[in-house]
């Protein structure tokens, strides 16, 4: 196992805060790494040694924050069962609870994203993989309102608690029922 050295942990997570601290304010083509390194307070050649542009930065919190979640998921895709209520809650809102301990990495996914590939892969997706109507339409409908509310939630700095957004989302309608069992599906590759 190889250790991990906590101050490369640390300027990594540093030049990434304040990458989306940025973001908030400017376009990442905006962002020169001159920049960014003044924001972290870290020269140039720190930078460098970790990351070769600020859209790397970007692209490597895309890839870490999917593939955690798609570690989560696949553990949970064994128990999974589309009926049973509770089970799709406790998932859905521990997955809630990782986005919102991880605000960095959810921002990159959700408000900052290098390309849409993650919610056009699930609009494509939900045609093979339909659990709750037969209407595509619908599903797209509902899968897109669900992904919504996240993108929304997290633009506006986690305002609710994971609990209550959950509760939102299970009282709009089937948006938990539908993008929670997609969203499993592709990211664990099963089509």
């Amino acid at each position: 196992m190889v250790k991990v050295d906590a101050r490369v942990c640390k300027t990594k997570l540093r030049i990434r805060h304040e990458l989306v601290t940025m973001l908030q304010h400017q376009n990442i083509n905006n962002i020169s790494i001159t920049k960014l390194c003044d924001q972290a307070q870290i020269n140039r050649s720190t930078f460098y040694t970790h990351y070769n542009s600020t859209i790397e930065v970007l692209e490597k919190m895309e890839s870490e924050v999917l593939q955690k979640s798609k570690e989560y998921l696949r553990q949970q895709r064994q128990t999974f069962d589309v009926r049973d209520h509770q089970k799709m809650w406790v998932m859905y809102l521990k997955l809630l609870n990782f986005y919102k301990a991880n605000p960095d990495m959810t921002r990159a996914l959700f408000v900052y994203p290098i390309n849409k590939k993650f919610k056009t892969d699930l609009f494509n997706f939900s045609d093979q993989y339909n659990t709750y109507t037969d209407s595509y339409y619908q599903q797209a409908y509902t899968i897109a309102g669900g992904l919504e509310m996240i993108e929304l939630w997290v633009k506006h700095d986690f305002d609710l608690s994971p609990e209550r957004l959950c509760k939102l989302m299970v009282e709009m309608g089937p948006s938990l029922t539908i993008t929670v069992p997609l969203i499993i599906a592709l990211m664990s590759g099963q089509e």
